[in-house]
């Protein structure tokens, strides 16, 4: 796959669509390329991985803690596939990851490392800036459909017979 359209994959992915394309191809070209054999795990929750990547070909699957949250068990939460960008709170601030992440099929990903990421921060300030600002528009989102499930949690009648 070209530099281009690694640029233009990583341009659709909503964190980074306000990013100057020239910008986007400084952080594709420096990225390192990897592939993931089927089956295998790209990384587990709880794994410190310092990294986002950005699908290039192949699918995965996002794994979470399974309803009763008891023990090991895993339940698949989203599959993934060319475009999709995972890990980017790991990437940002170097946070553990929340889920675990599987190769269904083999799997090619852009690796953003936190280091680069915030090379180019240094460089490119409107960049962070850019970055910030789409994360504090998604969280905006979240507070307010965690309002409105309020809402709904509160209008319902209670659980108990009277």
């Amino acid at each position: 796959m070209s530099v281009r359209r690694e640029t233009e994959l990583l341009g659709n992915v909503p964190l980074f669509a306000a990013i100057d394309p020239v910008q986007l191809q400084v952080l594709v070209f420096s990225a390192d390329r990897i592939e993931v054999a089927a089956h295998e795990i790209l990384f587990a929750a709880g794994d410190l991985v310092g990294a986002g990547y950005l699908v290039l070909d192949g699918q995965g699957e996002v794994l979470g803690p399974a309803g009763s949250g008891q023990g090991n068990e895993q339940e698949h939460l989203a599959t993934v596939e060319a475009g999709a960008f995972l890990g980017e709170l790991a990437m940002i601030a170097n946070l553990a990851a929340s889920v675990t992440v599987r190769a269904l099929t083999p799997l090619r990903l852009l690796r953003i490392g936190n280091g680069l990421f915030l090379r180019v921060c240094g460089e490119f300030p409107d960049v962070g800036a850019k970055v910030l600002d789409a994360l504090s528009r998604r969280l905006d989102t979240s507070l307010e459909d965690l309002r409105q499930a309020q809402v709904q949690f509160d209008r319902a009648r209670p659980f108990t017979r009277s």
